[in-house]
């Protein structure tokens, strides 16, 4: 993911928040970003989870990608499904939400070898978010997860 996603993610989300503590937010973001990029997942893991309990719903949905991401970093891919799957279990309105259900099936398919997961995730993704760009792509890959 880019920088750019997770600022028009944590912008779009931020709606109740004010001006000065959506801008700190996106700060935050963009320096986890940068320290995704340098490849410090363990330091991105301990400040998320630091920053998680003070968190509003939109931004710990922005901190649990990241979080998923920097988990995937240090190869521990089924903490990182169980990251990304936290986005819309707990925030289902959460614009990552369909992200983060493609993410994880893809590691399950991908990294943790369970095609049955992945297309379990992938089902959801369809039929929760049908309208999203993910779910094409989810269509897609349940084609290529079933062979």
């Amino acid at each position: 993911m880019n920088k750019s996603y997770f600022t028009c993610m944590v912008a779009a989300g931020l709606g109740v928040m004010t001006m000065v503590t959506a801008a700190t937010a996106a700060v935050s973001i963009n320096q986890l970003q940068g320290e995704l990029k340098a490849g410090q997942y363990a330091n991105v893991v301990k400040e998320v989870n630091a920053a998680l309990p003070q968190s509003s719903p939109a931004l710990a949905a922005a901190l649990y990608m990241i979080k998923g991401e920097a988990l995937a970093g240090e190869k521990k891919f089924a903490s990182a499904a169980l990251a990304y799957l936290r986005v819309p279990f707990c925030y289902p309105h959460a614009f990552a939400a369909p992200e983060a259900l493609l993410r994880a099936a893809q590691i399950e398919a991908r990294q943790l070898k369970d095609p049955a997961a992945a297309t379990r995730i992938l089902q959801q993704l369809v039929r929760t978010y049908p309208r999203t760009v993910q779910a094409l792509k989810a269509k897609h890959l349940l084609g290529t997860v079933r062979k």
